[in-house]
């Protein structure tokens, strides 16, 4: 992203805006590159490439907690 701005970090900055805000993490990098910068596992994380059914059940469990 830019100005080395990333997802998380657009992710956290949402959720101190909103704390009820969903979020999903989509990447194409292995999952414990991304786990390094989230230690605490605080968004789930859907790993690229993905099939849409795959997606679709993620969006449904997340929009679905409380």
């Amino acid at each position: 992203m830019p100005n080395g701005i990333n997802g998380i970090e657009v992710a956290r900055e949402a959720r101190r805006l909103s704390k009820r805000i969903k979020v999903l993490l989509a990447s194409g990098y292995a999952g414990d590159v991304l786990e390094r910068h989230q230690p605490l596992g605080e968004f789930p994380i859907i790993d690229k490439p993905y099939r849409m059914s795959d997606l679709a059940a993620r969006l449904r469990s997340i929009l679905h907690e409380d």
